[in-house]
């Protein structure tokens, strides 16, 4: 017979682990920034939200979405630039920067 309490540091030591994903490329994104978006603008990720990107509170329950917004040049979170247009809610296409 197994005991749990024995087995509850070894369990928790493998769940929390952490890594680093290197993507590149063009890819596909839904505009959540709550503005339209022009080619050459630089976008940003940002935690996303009903009432808005980055506003109101966290949620409570579930995963926290990650969505883009408008980037200034000096953002340490910028994800790439824009190459296609979209308004609030449509697709656009962006350069990742790697």
């Amino acid at each position: 017979m197994v005991q749990c309490h024995n087995l509850y540091p070894y369990l928790i030591s493998n769940l929390i682990q952490f890594f680093t994903v290197s993507i590149g490329g063009m890819v596909t994104l839904l505009n959540t920034s709550g503005q339209p978006l022009h080619p050459g603008d630089l976008v940003e990720w940002c935690f996303y939200s009903p009432k808005g990107t980055h506003l109101g509170k966290r949620q409570k329950t579930g995963p926290r979405r990650v969505g883009i917004t408008l980037a200034s040049v000096s953002s340490p979170k910028i994800i790439g630039r824009v190459i296609s247009f979209a308004k609030q809610g449509e697709t656009l296409d962006v350069l990742l920067k790697q």
